[in-house]
């Protein structure tokens, strides 16, 4: 445990010094290069935070993350069933992966105008695209990680007394937690960039939105801020979920 502390402290540590680093060196060549100058700096950035906040940061950000948790709880809700189902049953995924992977690897935004036909302009179509784009990487890495485990451990389970519903929940779901984790990871950054793009492009609330009305009025500082705040979040919901992951992958050692 203090090797782990140690370890937690000497990233964060590492982290810090790198962060630091990089304001100053971004600050140095906005002030002494002309493409510096047209980028913005750190402390134009940080001049620009009332400006956005009045502009109404607070507000668009939880329209954006209202849609954001909606269309990720149903991409992890619909991509952990259907990845145990297929990774439990070969018919099935021999029937449905073609179509599956395809989607898979086809951009999320190609289908943005037709989910704008479907659904409309506004928090609907958003929350669809981050669904579409969050749900595939959670499938896929479900579907591995129930095609790994061992069969023997669905026998033990009902050879001692457990239904199938038990051995469903303690073989399939959690022995495979580690790896449905990962794709829940992955998933939330797709999410988070379908959100952003389609608030871009089908929709006037949202972050995304905010970004693109500073991109057109080419107010620098500000965007940088916008663009911050997304980076921020996206770090925080994808700490949150490694930390979860590293205690599953413990838990399962």
């Amino acid at each position: 445990m203090a090797k782990r502390n140690g370890l937690a402290r000497y990233r964060i540590a590492i982290g810090a010094a790198a962060t630091a680093f990089t304001i100053v060196a971004w600050q140095l060549v906005s002030m002494y290069t002309e493409a510096g100058r047209l980028s913005g700096s750190p402390v134009a950035i940080i001049g620009a935070i009332p400006n956005v906040l009045s502009d109404g940061l607070i507000a668009e950000s939880l329209f954006s993350l209202r849609a954001l948790v909606l269309g990720l709880l149903i991409a992890i809700v619909l991509g952990i069933a259907l990845g145990v189902l297929l990774g439990s049953i070969r018919r099935l995924a021999y029937l449905f992966e073609p179509a599956l992977m395809a989607l898979y690897v086809t951009p999320t935004v190609a289908l943005l105008p037709l989910i704008v036909i479907w659904c409309g302009v506004g928090n609907a179509s958003t929350t669809v695209i981050v669904a579409l784009s969050a749900v595939f990487p959670i499938l896929v890495n479900t579907m591995a990680g129930v095609r790994q485990l061992d069969p023997h451990w669905s026998r033990a389970v009902t050879a001692f007394g457990g239904d199938r519903f038990t051995a469903f929940r303690l073989v399939a779901i959690q022995g495979s937690l580690p790896e449905i984790l990962v794709g829940i990871n992955l998933g939330i950054g797709r999410g988070l960039i379908g959100i952003v793009v389609a608030e871009m492009y089908a929709s006037s609330q949202g972050i995304g939105s905010l970004l693109n009305s500073y991109s057109h009025a080419i107010r620098i500082p500000e965007l940088f801020v916008v663009v911050i705040v997304i980076g921020v979040f996206g770090f925080a919901l994808v700490q949150g979920t490694r930390t979860l992951e590293e205690r599953a992958a413990a838990w399962r050692q």
